[in-house]
């Protein structure tokens, strides 16, 4: 179990990994329905999908998420715009 108020409080975290590009942080929170992307330096939740605590099978929302693929050649901040 992982603590970090500022991405959100408990995560149980299920299955992490860092990405290659920019170092920030994949995670999947399998038990809080939500798979998000945190930065490494300023611990805060860049992306995320799905609802925190709530399950469903709803474009939006999962239903306990298990792993993950990651296309390497993806651009995390570039897909969140200038920031």
């Amino acid at each position: 179990m992982l603590i970090n108020r500022r991405a959100g409080g408990v995560v149980r975290l299920a299955a992490y990994r860092e990405l290659p590009d920019t170092g920030d942080i994949f995670v999947v929170d399998d038990l809080r329905d939500r798979v998000m992307v945190i930065d490494r330096k300023t611990k805060e939740i860049i992306w995320q999908y799905g609802v925190t605590d709530t399950r469903g099978h709803k474009p939006g929302y999962l239903f306990y998420p298990d792993g993950f693929d990651i296309d390497v050649f993806r651009d995390w901040k570039k897909a969140l715009g200038k920031r």
